[in-house]
């Protein structure tokens, strides 16, 4: 990306990497408010950029600008926006019953979500984009994939509509702070939205699993042992949602007034 020179206003004298650079952010940060308007955001960023230090610009809000402008397409983005395309398939597939395509699309599609963050890591690829990214894919092929299987009637609406509200607050949550606010934030998962996620996957994986058993070999057996199973799973997996649901929402109002920055 082309940097203009930054200009003695925005750079002050006493800028320098021996002293406290706060007031020179804070100052920076009001001239891009002046000179952003409208259109114009991305252009008064790169005269600002020259002039904060490496470690002020992973924090400042016109670092998402240089984000998506640079480091978007990369390959662990690449594939985690396939994940993304690949819900349409691996539903249409499966609804038309090429079960095994739809199992070989799905494999894929979870096997992207293993693959993007070690691939990141591995060729230094890590973005905020990419931190944004790979929860809203899977967000959005656990919101597909209970839809379906709600449509089915193979889950309660309860616990669908649980996952809604849990997974469509955060989502929400994405536009109106980084877009209509200005405010960036941090994503890193605790242990126990992780534990949440996987048990999502791992009911899916459940629920398919044993639609496909049934339709090609009928087991009267499972009649008994795979309500018990589906049942402890959705029991489980309800609990981590409503914890994650009403510890998201107080940390939310935290990021919109300044007391914290990052999601867990």
């Amino acid at each position: 990306m082309h940097v203009l020179d930054a200009s003695p206003e925005l750079c002050p004298a006493n800028y320098t990497a021996g002293r406290p650079r706060t007031a020179a952010y804070h100052r920076g940060q009001e001239a891009l408010k002046r000179e952003s308007g409208r259109h114009y955001y991305a252009r008064a960023w790169r005269r600002i950029e020259p002039c904060l230090p490496p470690n002020l610009l992973a924090m400042s809000p016109g670092s998402s600008v240089r984000v998506s402008m640079e480091r978007t397409w990369t390959w662990p983005n690449v594939l985690t926006i396939s994940r993304i395309l690949l819900i349409a398939p691996v539903l249409w597939s499966w609804s038309e019953g090429h079960y095994l395509l739809s199992i070989a699309l799905a494999a894929i599609m979870f096997l992207t979500d293993f693959l993007d963050g070690k691939l990141a890591r591995a060729l230094n690829q890590q973005s905020a984009t990419g931190a944004i990214l790979d929860p809203v894919a899977d967000k959005l092929v656990v919101l597909s994939m209970f839809g379906y299987l709600l449509y089915l009637e193979r889950v309660p609406f309860w616990y669908v509509a649980l996952i809604y509200v849990r997974d469509i607050a955060q989502l929400l949550s994405i536009p109106i702070l980084m877009w209509w606010m200005k405010i960036q934030f941090k994503v890193k998962p605790s242990l126990i939205a992780k534990w949440g996620t996987a048990l999502n996957f791992i009911l899916l994986f459940w629920i398919f699993g044993h639609i496909l058993v049934t339709e090609q070999l009928p087991d009267p057996y499972s009649q008994t042992w795979e309500p018990i199973i589906r049942w402890s799973l959705l029991a489980v997996s309800s609990l981590i949602e409503i914890y994650v649901l009403v510890t998201y929402i107080p940390r939310f109002f935290q990021i919109m007034t300044g007391r914290h920055d990052t999601f867990e």
